[in-house]
């Protein structure tokens, strides 16, 4: 059987990836780029949906609300040296120079660099919850162990089959994302029987993150009058 030949739509192609740090001007690169310290994350040239730029401000603005001292690299393909566990459902691509796998994501968050990797071959809707995705997950570097353990207490065992997937690490990320799309998708608020909406919403809402740099500041205070 014969196919016909797809080619992506040519207005849509770009190598213009974006980068943002909070009060700071955007700054343009140029895919191909490496992203990150360890140079296996890569930013790719492709087409980016209209949608996707016209969402990516907000998106941007979601990210900083949460988590103000990430920076945003927005590109129009993310992709990573694929790990040695598998990303399960992910498109895997080989580099030509190199004897190895990559897999494309929608997000990456860099956890020990403050550093957000965004891919904008999406939809508008997935940008945003991907955003919340890993906006937590970079919120989580600040977080006492007690809040941790309070959302896991009301995970309940399952599995999807990979361990990926069903690390609580993962499945926590994926429920702050699930509790604020709710809400961009127009749901009323809905409070639970437990402790985790309060944190979820002191979490979107920017407060943690602005308790967080108040005790750093009290603490940096500490030190300069000793």
């Amino acid at each position: 059987m014969r196919y016909p030949v797809f080619t992506p739509n040519p207005d849509l192609l770009t190598n213009e990836c974006r980068i943002f740090r909070l009060g700071e001007p955007v700054q343009v690169s140029r895919a191909p780029v490496s992203i990150g310290a360890d140079g296996d994350v890569y930013g790719l040239p492709g087409p980016v949906p209209a949608d996707a730029w016209h969402v990516l401000p907000y998106v941007v603005e979601i990210i900083h609300r949460i988590v103000p001292w990430t920076t945003v690299y927005a590109a129009p393909s993310v992709v990573i040296e694929a790990p040695s566990d598998g990303y399960p459902c992910r498109e895997i691509i080989r580099r030509k120079d190199y004897d190895r796998d990559y897999v494309k994501v929608s997000g990456l968050s860099f956890y020990d660099e403050g550093l957000i990797a965004l891919s904008l071959y999406s939809w508008a809707g997935y940008l945003i919850s991907t955003a919340y995705h890993e906006a937590w997950h970079e919120l989580e570097k600040i977080l006492d162990k007690k809040i941790l353990d309070e959302i896991d207490a009301h995970l309940i065992p399952i599995s999807w089959g990979s361990g990926y997937l069903d690390s609580r690490f993962e499945r926590r990320a994926r429920c702050f994302e699930a509790w604020c799309m709710r809400f961009e998708e127009g749901m009323p608020f809905m409070r639970l029987e437990s402790r985790v909406d309060e944190i979820f919403e002191a979490a979107a809402n920017g407060v943690i993150a602005r308790e967080w740099y108040t005790k750093q500041e009290k603490a940096a205070k500490a030190v300069r009058g000793t």
